[in-house]
């Protein structure tokens, strides 16, 4: 009876998770047109353009433009004294 109910709920969960990989599937169509001038936009990134500090590793930044108009890098670092793993986690 237990082999059963198992049986049943295993066949649930994976039809539920294949009917949402269906739905999402034609939820997020990409408009081509859009991201192709969105594309078309963009810079080349210039050699050496990311964010450096002397004697650390940093890693995970993330920018936003605050109140002030102004950008705020926030991130993570630690000295390169210490190796990159498992330090970075």
């Amino acid at each position: 009876m237990k082999e059963n109910h198992f049986n049943l709920l295993l066949l649930v969960f994976v039809l539920l998770i294949v009917f949402t990989c269906l739905t999402n599937g034609q939820n997020n169509k990409v408009d081509t047109q859009k991201t192709s001038r969105f594309r078309d936009r963009l810079l080349p990134a210039p050699v050496n353009g990311g964010f450096k500090m002397k004697d650390y590793w940093v890693w995970g930044g993330s920018a936003i433009k605050g109140e002030d108009g102004r950008y705020h890098l926030f991130a993570s670092r630690w000295p390169k004294g210490l190796s990159f793993g498992p330090h970075w986690l």
